[in-house]
């Protein structure tokens, strides 16, 4: 017997995920919508990497500039929660891990509202959502 198929977290779709593999997947669509309660936000994410000063890449600086620091590492996850249940989400791309999500809007800080970018994936193995990334919008 073979594992339980995971359960949809919203409308089941089916997708060819690339040419190397010979087999669709079934993932989760849910373009147009916010991603679910139970997103998985890993606090090493936030409090080793985002909040972190950094030589290239860095995002701490960014994020400071609306009042998070190291120091409110769950203000910062709370305002991406918050933002996530009230801006859409849209598929953004998809590799051999799963499906990639895109979230643009602003983050409320305790001292500003912040343009960010969150990116999420959903993972083709369980169904499960994890938070990948905050990074500040593209200029235009």
């Amino acid at each position: 017997m073979g594992d339980p198929e995971p359960q949809p977290r919203f409308d089941r779709t089916r997708l060819l995920v690339s040419n190397r593999l010979d087999k669709c997947c079934t993932c989760v669509h849910y373009s147009g919508m916010q991603p679910p309660r139970d997103t998985i936000i890993d606090r090493a994410k936030l409090v080793q990497y985002l909040l972190v000063p950094r030589l290239t890449d860095d995002k701490s600086r960014y994020l400071a500039s609306a009042g998070f620091t190291q120091s409110n590492p769950n203000q910062l996850e709370d305002a991406i929660r918050q933002l996530a249940s009230i801006a859409e989400t849209h598929e953004d791309g998809v590799n051999e891990y799963g499906i990639f999500w895109r979230t643009e809007g602003l983050l409320t800080g305790p001292v500003a509202d912040l343009p960010v970018v969150l990116i999420w994936l959903e993972w083709f193995v369980d169904g499960s959502v994890h938070f990948v990334t905050l990074k500040p919008p593209r200029r235009r």
